[in-house]
């Protein structure tokens, strides 16, 4: 290995990326478990809660990014390679741009959301509660994702020893 490919990255970026790959596994089981309720619903109604977020399928391919930029964020700190740095680095970019995308889908869900609930099934008060869920887990990948970041870039460009 050379000298130069060497970075000083912080040790904290490992517990980072395995909170990456819980949030992507979480977003494929709120995921799944939407859909499952989505498919086993009643026949469509008017009164039937619109998922926006799973017509989508963002939280299906948000899980296989996020996993794959925690694997890569563990990797990084492990080999600490100015190369591994660079891919993480690309990798949170695209995780951040398909979070933001989530939550401003699931936003627009929530604003189309009616209030009076009674008319609502227990399908679909569940699929709501999970997407609730889901916006939670999005925020905190998106912070998560972000201090990742900034930590990859400043190991990069640090002063060489």
């Amino acid at each position: 290995m050379d000298v130069d490919d060497y970075i000083s990255i912080q040790e904290e970026i490992r517990v980072l990326g395995t909170l990456q790959i819980n949030i992507g596994i979480f977003h494929l089981l709120l995921g799944s478990l939407c859909s499952f309720i989505k498919m086993i619903q009643y026949p469509e109604s008017p009164t039937n809660y619109k998922t926006f977020i799973l017509n989508l399928k963002y939280p299906l391919i948000a899980a296989p990014i996020n996993i794959i930029s925690g694997i890569f964020a563990i990797v990084t700190e492990r080999k600490r390679r100015l190369s591994l740095a660079k891919m993480t680095v690309g990798l949170n970019i695209v995780g951040i741009v398909f979070s933001l995308y989530g939550l401003i889908t699931l936003m627009i869900e929530f604003l189309s959301y009616q209030s009076e609930v009674l008319q609502y099934s227990w399908p679909d008060r569940a699929i709501k509660l999970l997407s609730n869920y889901l916006f939670f887990y999005t925020v905190v990948y998106t912070v998560i994702s972000w201090v990742i970041l900034r930590w990859n870039h400043k190991a990069m460009y640090r002063p060489p020893f």
